[in-house]
């Protein structure tokens, strides 16, 4: 009788120990109770779980494997995937549609109008002399139109205005062959013998057009051309 009273309170004892000692492994107070999560919570007192009283822990972020890496998404991540997928489509249609819409270069008649003007220009220039500029800026200008134009092949530079020459003063001018001076500039002076109003060097060209006057009231010559192939077309 000993034996069996014995055995019977060693097999309660064994029982009760296994009970304290084996853990559980909980599901957590949350939607997905009794579906596996990949949740690791052990109950312990910080959740409260008694026979009597639910467990209180939520699985979240602070679980030991951050929940099951395998689980399927959620419909609300699914369908923000989904959004997110739709409008990179859209936005990447919208940018097919604007190359295709502007893969070839479009001109007004605006930019093509400056297009030619500028284009015009480099090889038509005019420049303009006024009294109140000194001779060397004059020179300067024209000189600067006339290497413009010859680095474009050739061309022809329009001089106007009016500008009275000082006594000591010599406008001197280096006109390639390919570059034609169109004078159209009032150019009164007086300068002694030793001075020339206009001074050209070169193979190119100086014609007086309509409107253009190299007036010479002092002793000197009123246009000199140091070159024996220039042309002078009056």
């Amino acid at each position: 009788m000993c034996k069996k009273v014995f055995a019977y309170l060693l097999t309660f004892s064994m029982l009760f120990w296994s009970v304290n000692i084996v853990p559980i492994t909980a599901f957590a107070n949350n939607d997905n109770a009794g579906v596996t999560t990949g949740c690791v919570h052990v109950h312990d007192e910080t959740c409260g779980y008694t026979e009597d009283s639910p467990c209180n822990h939520i699985c979240g972020e602070d679980c030991a494997d951050g929940g099951d890496p395998a689980a399927p998404e959620t419909s609300s991540e699914s369908e923000e995937q989904a959004g997110a997928d739709a409008v990179t489509e859209e936005e990447s249609s919208a940018g097919s549609e604007e190359v295709a819409e502007t893969g070839e270069p479009k001109f007004s008649p605006m930019m093509m109008q400056l297009f030619f003007e500028k284009n015009l220009s480099e090889t038509d220039l005019t420049v303009e002399i006024k009294d109140s500029q000194t001779v060397g800026e004059i020179r300067f200008a024209i000189q600067e139109q006339i290497n413009l134009v010859n680095s474009k092949g050739g061309g022809t530079v329009t001089v106007t205005g009016t500008r009275t020459v000082d006594a000591d003063s010599m406008l001197t001018l280096e006109i390639p062959e390919k570059v034609t001076v169109l004078w159209k500039a009032a150019y009164p002076g007086s300068t002694p013998s030793y001075n020339y109003l206009i001074k050209l060097t070169g193979d190119g060209s100086f014609e007086v057009g309509a409107g253009g006057a190299i007036t010479q009231a002092g002793s000197a010559s009123a246009l000199y051309w140091y070159s024996d192939n220039g042309k002078i077309i009056v």
